[in-house]
């Protein structure tokens, strides 16, 4: 689906970016519902995250979700999943980042970038 982003340049722009910036670190990206998700390493969210706020200008954390795959933990996928919504308000974009974790395994916070993050992460953990 994500020829579908042709009809989204400010997003494919973003992506196209951050395959440029962070080609290592992006494991899988979908475009589904006019919605951009990038999943990437958990080492490398500050950087990525760091990198859409101050270069993309995605200024805010519009919501921080955790979910638990354990129904899809037999078919390999890993236990959690955190999901970062970002949005850029200059030309209303969105982008949702996405990182998996195994049970017990842990994770970079991000509330220096975003002080908004700091009761979510506390009730996702």
């Amino acid at each position: 689906m994500l020829d579908q982003l042709d009809n989204f340049p400010i997003l494919k722009k973003v992506l196209e970016s951050l395959e440029t910036n962070f080609k290592d670190s992006i494991l899988d990206k979908t475009f589904e519902k006019n919605e951009l998700s990038v999943l990437i390493k958990k080492e490398d969210l500050i950087g990525v995250l760091t990198y859409l706020k101050t270069e993309q200008g995605f200024n805010a954390l519009n919501d921080m979700i955790g979910i638990d795959n354990l129904p899809y933990a037999a078919e390999g996928k890993k236990r959690f999943s955190v999901y970062y919504q970002l949005y850029r308000f200059q030309d209303y974009q969105r982008i949702r980042i996405k990182v998996d974790l195994e049970e017990n395994e842990e994770m970079d916070s991000i509330v220096s970038l975003y002080k908004s993050s700091d009761w979510a992460e506390r009730e996702i953990y």
